[in-house]
């Protein structure tokens, strides 16, 4: 282990689930992580006598090609519960690898006698190469995670299940847009906690598509996953509602579930929007008329009922869950190079140049010549949102407009229903969504 790694506290803000993978937590300020992440990946790989190279806007890779060879793959993801994800991972070493040196070790009389961090020349010894391998792979990662937590980058999240790679974060009460052409797929996961008695997913799309559901792996051909077919409603909207509860097929089970939606329509891909709800667990009362309760001819025992212009209904402000964290502007560096970030073969005013993000929306509000998705905007000021946060009603907001809008109404914006609560959860995926978006056309 790095020696200024083992002085930190880093508990909590990355994840190893297997040797050659690292994945660390880094905080939801888009353009300052994407561009000081980036450069530090760069700085370690110096440090460790590696050549390396960008392949996107959000990916590099190092190499190293004498005395041995390898490669570690560098890839920034945002995620809707743990901010930004730096995911570090090599090639798991096969016997192809070993250096064609080595093989002359293998004589009884050449065994090496030394340890693998005293054996100066393991990449080039059959007895340690193999270990001497995974252990500079090791030494990579722990200074990378130093480098992080020197300049407070790292990110300790709520949420601590472990990430899925193969598939994105449906958090409950959220909604997340893509859209999948014919045959291809897309993967959820959902983290269902213990006190949740019940789920709805709910899938609308323009175009035709299939939704497979399974506990604890990602559906395939050959698994027993829950399949059904949108059907198109006589608003020409085909969309899919699967209920999971302790009464349905299937039977709901806390821990994660995968969901994969699927295109099915050949000449267009299908834009969609996928939900995971909250199932009610109140059981439904019919309300009674307050005319059936007096008598007919007593007009003086009739009283005023409470709606959203009363001070019952005003009563109550938006609470807001989790405070929107600030973006420092300037970028500063520190490594234990003593050098400059200049110096540094990457630029980080220009790792987000040529961001090619794709928007696969079928609405969209124009502004200029450029279109903006239109889950961007907010519903209730129509404008591009800046610090979005989810509603209990399920719908994305701008946090200064759903304030405002909640000082004097206990009703959802969007539905009309009763709110079951006045708490905002800001909404980071989609923040993140949108502020990429921003860098690719400012």
């Amino acid at each position: 282990m790095h020696a200024a790694f083992a002085n930190l506290n880093v508990e909590g803000s990355f994840e190893q689930p297997e040797p050659q993978i690292l994945i660390c937590y880094l905080r939801p300020d888009a353009v300052k992580t994407t561009q000081t992440a980036k450069s530090l990946f760069c700085a370690v790989a110096c440090e460790f006598g590696m050549e390396t190279e960008e392949k996107g806007s959000f990916a590099m890779q190092a190499m190293v090609t004498s005395p041995f060879s390898t490669t570690i793959k560098f890839s920034l993801l945002s995620h809707s519960t743990k901010g930004y994800l730096a995911i570090l991972r090599y090639s798991r070493l096969t016997e192809a690898f070993l250096a064609i040196g080595s093989y002359l070790t293998t004589l009884p009389w050449k065994n090496c006698s030394h340890t693998v961090q005293s054996c100066k020349r393991w990449y080039n010894c059959k007895t340690h190469y193999q270990e001497g391998f995974a252990f500079f792979h090791q030494q990579f990662f722990d200074r990378f995670r130093t480098v992080i937590a020197q300049n407070d980058l790292q990110y300790r999240p709520l949420d601590q299940n472990p990430v899925s790679l193969d598939a994105i974060c449906l958090p409950l009460d959220t909604a997340h847009s893509a859209s999948v052409s014919f045959h291809e797929k897309r993967a959820y996961y959902i983290d269902i906690p213990m006190t949740v008695k019940g789920i709805v997913l709910e899938v609308t799309s323009g175009r035709k598509f299939s939704l497979s559901a399974q506990f604890g792996e990602i559906p395939s051909f050959f698994s027993e996953a829950f399949n059904i077919s949108a059907v198109k409603n006589p608003e020409s909207v085909f969309e899919a509602t699967l209920k999971i509860n302790d009464t349905t097929n299937p039977i709901l089970t806390p821990g994660r579930w995968f969901v994969v939606i699927s295109g099915s329509c050949i000449f267009s891909p299908a834009s969609f929007t996928i939900k995971a709800i909250l199932e009610s667990t109140l059981e439904y009362v019919p309300a009674i008329g307050v005319s059936s309760m007096l008598p007919e001819a007593d007009e003086d025992a009739w009283v005023i009922v409470a709606d959203d212009s009363s001070p019952q209904g005003r009563k109550g402000k938006a609470e807001l869950l989790i405070p929107f964290p600030e973006c420092s502007e300037a970028i500063n560096i520190r490594n234990s190079l003593g050098a400059p970030p200049s110096s540094i073969p990457h630029s980080p005013g220009n790792c987000l140049a040529g961001c090619d993000m794709n928007t696969p929306f079928t609405s969209a509000t124009r502004t200029g010549s450029i279109e903006i998705p239109f889950h961007f905007i907010c519903p209730i000021t129509r404008e591009l949102m800046s610090e979005p946060v989810v509603a209990t009603d399920g719908h994305s907001y701008e946090y200064a407009a759903i304030s405002h809008w909640l000082e004097t109404h206990i009703r959802s914006p969007m539905t009309g229903e009763t709110m079951p609560s006045k708490i905002l959860i800001p909404n980071f995926n989609l923040k993140s969504q949108i502020e990429e978006w921003q860098l690719r056309y400012a």
